[in-house]
Formats: structure tokens, C-alpha cells, sequence
């Protein structure tokens, strides 16, 4: 009985911390390959709402979530704005170094390009988005 209940719990588990590909697609149109993050100001300042990733040159993405990220998007963020963050992946580690202690760092500096979009905005293109913009 143990065991079934114990199988039972990290079966919920399991399934719970799944992540499921977004409905934000972002298309990179460049003839490069680039690096994202996906970023909102909340009330504690700016946080990744996503894990990030890297697009091949034409090819797209969709961040990895648990949830949509509609929901942080319309709750937490400033404006209802979502920043896509692009940098290029030959510049990862100065980018982490950059943002390790504070992400509003990393919004500040010169080594990333900064897109932002409203959710108004973001419904109107159907939450496809094209890099470079």
C-alpha cells in the first residue's frame, strides 16, 4: 500500500513540473543564429518569465513554460509588456555575467537588442514575432 501510495505522489509530481512549448513564437529571420530571453517589469523589477533559448538562422522557437506566459504577462508586468531580449550566443557567458546579479543589468546594457510588445500588440500578430523585428 505504501509503495502504490508513494508511485501515486511522484506520478502527480512528475507530471506537474512539465514544460510545455508556448504559444509566443518567435521566428528568426536573421542569417545568424541568436539567443533570447524573454523578460517583464514586475513589481520587484525586471524577471524571466521563460527559459530562453537559441534559433537557428531562419528557424523559430517557442520558449519552454509550465504555464502560458499570458499569465504573468496580463498579472504582474508593467504595462502588459513583454521584452524578447536578443543577443548572440558567442556572447552567453558575457550576457550570464552581466545578469547574475541583477537583470536589470542585462536590460541595460549595450550587448543585447530589446524588443518589446504589448499584449494588445502581441494578440494582433498572433503572438508570432520576427527577429529582427
Amino acid at each position: 500500500m505504501k509503495k502504490a501510495i508513494l508511485l501515486l505522489c511522484f506520478t502527480v509530481l512528475a507530471s506537474s513540473c512539465h514544460y510545455n512549448k508556448d504559444q509566443l513564437v518567435i521566428r528568426n529571420n536573421s542569417d545568424e543564429q541568436v539567443s533570447y530571453e524573454t523578460i517583464i517589469n514586475g513589481k520587484e523589477g525586471y524577471y524571466r518569465v521563460s527559459a530562453g533559448g537559441t534559433i537557428e538562422s531562419h528557424d523559430q522557437d517557442s520558449p519552454l513554460r509550465r504555464s502560458p506566459i499570458i499569465g504573468p504577462l496580463e498579472e504582474n508586468a508593467a504595462g502588459n509588456i513583454l521584452y524578447l531580449v536578443f543577443y548572440k550566443p558567442t556572447e552567453s557567458a558575457i550576457i550570464d555575467d552581466i545578469k547574475k546579479n541583477n537583470i536589470d543589468n542585462m536590460m541595460k546594457s549595450d550587448k543585447v537588442t530589446i524588443n518589446q510588445y504589448t499584449l494588445s500588440e502581441l494578440n494582433n500578430i498572433k503572438w508570432i514575432v520576427q527577429y529582427p523585428k
